[in-house]
C-alpha cells in the first residue's frame, strides 16, 4: 500500500519516494509531502549513560519485507567483532519460527532475546538500553521505527532498497547509517 491520500485538489504522501512515484503516475498533480507523523515528545531526549553492553534492537513484524532473517547473519558477523553484543528482537509474524531457528543455527541463543510483541513501556525500556536500532526492511512507506529511535537519541541502521522510504529519515553519521545491502558485512 502506498501511503498517500488524494483529496479533490492535492495528493499527500509521507515520503518523497512515494510522492515522486505519484507525480510520475499522475503528471501535473500537486503532491504535498507530509512530515511530523510522530506523536511522541518533541523535547530532546535526556542524556543517558551508554549501555553497559552493546545492545542491538530490532522492532517490527517478522515478514519477508522486513528482512529479519537477513539480520541474523549480520548479527553473527557483528558478534564475532563485538564479543559482549546482545540483541533484542521485538515483534512477531509469520517468519518468527524461521528467525528463531536461524538464531539457534548461528549459535546466538545466549545473545538474542525475542519476546514478541511487548507493552509500550517495555518498548521504551528496550530502546533506552539500545546502542543501535537496526531496521533492514526492503519496503517502508515511512519508517516510524527510525523516527522513534531518533526521538530517543538512539542511532538507527537501515538498508538501502528501491521501496524503502525510511532511508529518507537517516542523516548519515548524525542519527544513523544506511547499509548499501543486507550482506553480513554491510548490515553488521
Amino acid at each position: 500500500a502506498v501511503p498517500l491520500f488524494i483529496d479533490g485538489i492535492s495528493a499527500f504522501a509521507f515520503s518523497e519516494l512515494h510522492g515522486d512515484r505519484l507525480r510520475t503516475l499522475v503528471p501535473g498533480r500537486e503532491v504535498v509531502h507530509l512530515t511530523g507523523e510522530y506523536s511522541g515528545s518533541l523535547e530532546p531526549p535526556s542524556p543517558t549513560p551508554a549501555p553497559s553492553q552493546p545492545h542491538v534492537v530490532y522492532a517490527g513484524r517478522y515478514i519477508p519485507e522486513k528482512r529479519v532473517l537477513d539480520l541474523v547473519p549480520a548479527l553473527a558477523w557483528a558478534r564475532q567483532r563485538i564479543p559482549g553484543l546482545r540483541v533484542t528482537l521485538l515483534g512477531d509474524g509469520p517468519d518468527r519460527e524461521a528467525v528463531i531457528a536461524a538464531v539457534s543455527a548461528a549459535g546466538l541463543d545466549d545473545v538474542v532475546t525475542a519476546p514478541g510483541f511487548v507493552s509500550s513501556e517495555e518498548v521504551d525500556a528496550t530502546f533506552a538500553s539500545a546502542s543501535v536500532v537496526v531496521q533492514p526492511s526492503c519496503r517502508e512507506g515511512y519508517g516510524m521505527v527510525v523516527v522513534e529511535s531518533s526521538a530517543r537519541g538512539v542511532p538507527v541502521v537501515v538498508a538501502r532498497a528501491d521501496d524503502n522510504a525510511a532511508v529518507e529519515l537517516v542523516d548519515e553519521g548524525v542519527n544513523g547509517f544506511i547499509a548499501d545491502d543486507v550482506t553480513p558485512a554491510q548490515l553488521g
